[in-house]
């Protein structure tokens, strides 16, 4: 939220965190699948949360801190190309 970090996804299967002002790469995440959108959870507190949609049908809960997967959402019935938290950051649709 601050602009200092940023996220990005790429059909080389990873997850990236970027450093804005020096462009150095963070962090690299993957579950071997391919993502189609990323976004940061939107509490200042939870910055280190980010959801990724992939083409697997499945959502995934990142922890930037750990480096690994906390949730899987395998219930759609297609790709998930789209993540918006709503409900003020306690849901995401």
């Amino acid at each position: 939220r601050d602009g200092r970090r940023f996220l990005t996804c790429s059909y080389d299967r990873y997850l990236k965190l970027w450093d804005t002002e020096t462009g150095q790469c963070l962090g690299a995440y993957t579950t071997k699948k391919l993502p189609y959108c990323v976004k940061f959870h939107p509490d200042e507190d939870k910055q280190n949360i980010f959801i990724a949609g992939q083409a697997d049908k499945q959502a995934v809960q990142w922890d930037i801190d750990s480096g690994q997967p906390v949730q899987f959402y395998n219930q759609h019935l297609g790709a998930v190309n789209t993540v918006t938290f709503c409900d003020e950051g306690r849901r995401f649709v």
